[in-house]
């Protein structure tokens, strides 16, 4: 008689590949969200607890950005207000200092330099020691429009057109005889002393200066753009064309009549040289 059959398990039939690699991944899958879930839950508990305290020292709202003026417009700023050491300069939003440190070592003025961003100020205040001059510029960390300028004599400054309006009722409170010195900005409405083109770099951009005389000159008929020549500046090219012409010279043309008080926007009576413009 025959043995019965002797049976025998087969080992089960491994996953197909691409069934393994599916569940693998699945598994990585799920350990990197559940690691991610409790990171997120960390960090936010550790911000929860965190107290966050304000700069003491916040960064100000500054008025413009800080661009530097040219050393050859500087120079022209300088010459056009006539520096002497008995001068009182103040360098409005002066930015690196280089205006009154440079007005300073080439006249021996004393002066200050305002400006509202303490970045500049330390900036300036390093410059003034680098140049030697601590005993003539002081530089201070202040807000320009609440100046009082009348304790100067001359008044310097490269803002943009809006400051320059807003500050115009400081400037006339400036002593008689003060001078205003701006770079590429004009007070509008107002008659400048002098004006001057300076021509900056191999490209030989164009910047203009214009300076002011207090008593500021209102002429409420200038049109809304900048003034190519000052008073002073029309009376020495009337005296150059009568000198030409042979006629007698004058050192103040007859239609600057300036021992008349100066006017206000909207009064009736102009000076005679601002008559003589508008007849122009």
């Amino acid at each position: 008689m025959d043995s019965p059959e002797t049976r025998v398990d087969s080992p089960p039939a491994p996953l197909p590949r691409s069934r393994s690699n599916v569940v693998a991944v699945l598994v990585i899958g799920g350990v990197a969200i559940a690691a991610g879930l409790i990171g997120r839950q960390v960090l936010t508990q550790r911000a929860n607890n965190t107290v966050f305290t304000p700069d003491p020292h916040p960064r100000p709202r500054l008025n413009a950005p800080f661009v530097t003026s040219e050393d050859v417009v500087v120079d022209k700023m300088i010459e056009l207000a006539e520096l002497t050491k008995d001068d009182v300069v103040y360098d409005l939003g002066c930015g690196d200092g280089r205006i009154i440190i440079t007005a300073a070592l080439q006249s021996g003025c004393k002066g200050t330099g305002f400006d509202i961003d303490p970045e500049r100020v330390g900036e300036a205040q390093k410059n003034v020691e680098l140049h030697d001059v601590k005993q003539l510029v002081t530089i201070k960390e202040q807000d320009i429009f609440a100046l009082d300028l009348s304790k100067a004599n001359v008044a310097m400054m490269y803002l943009l057109p809006w400051m320059m309006q807003r500050l115009t009722p400081q400037f006339e409170k400036m002593q008689p005889g003060s001078k205003i010195v701006s770079h590429d900005f004009y007070i509008e409405g107002v008659e400048p002393e002098r004006v001057a083109e300076v021509k900056v770099g191999t490209r030989q951009s164009r910047h203009f200066v214009f300076m002011y005389t207090v008593p500021l000159r209102w002429n409420p008929d200038m049109p809304n753009k900048p003034p190519q020549q000052g008073i002073a500046d029309r009376a020495d090219a009337a005296q150059a064309a009568a000198e030409k012409s042979g006629a007698k010279p004058t050192t103040v043309p007859p239609d600057d009549d300036r021992s008349k008080p100066n006017t206000k926007p909207g009064d009736a009576r102009l000076d005679e040289v601002l008559k003589s413009d508008a007849r122009e």
